[in-house]
């Protein structure tokens, strides 16, 4: 391991933070920078095409659970926790860790408001 981050884990450890909750505290700083960024409708629509491979846009679960008029919080947490290993689950974690934050916002913002 490079002794930089040993050196920075330790530090963080003497200071009292446990690695846990050290990713908590990103995660949530994630969520809320991503939350201020307003995203783009439109955007959020063209980027959906990949989503709709799996998830049905007609609200049916079919075991891959439905995305459609999930509160925009709720899906950008869900996508962060995929993105940094929190879920488990390939094909999220690889389709989540290509988004940046303004292109999670506009999916959010998108599946928020999709009507059928």
């Amino acid at each position: 391991m490079n002794s930089i981050w040993v050196f920075l884990i330790s530090f963080f450890l003497m200071l009292g933070f446990s690695l846990p909750s050290l990713a908590e505290s990103i995660l949530d700083q994630t969520h809320t920078r991503i939350l201020k960024i307003t995203g783009d409708l439109k955007y959020g629509e063209h980027l959906s095409g990949e989503c709709t491979a799996c998830h049905n846009n007609n609200g049916t679960d079919t075991g891959i659970p439905s995305i459609i008029g999930w509160p925009r919080a709720s899906f950008v947490y869900a996508l962060l926790t995929y993105k940094v290993g929190e879920r488990e689950n390939p094909i999220m974690r690889m389709i989540s860790s290509r988004l940046n934050d303004e292109e999670i916002s506009s999916l959010a913002l998108y599946y928020e408001k999709f009507e059928q």
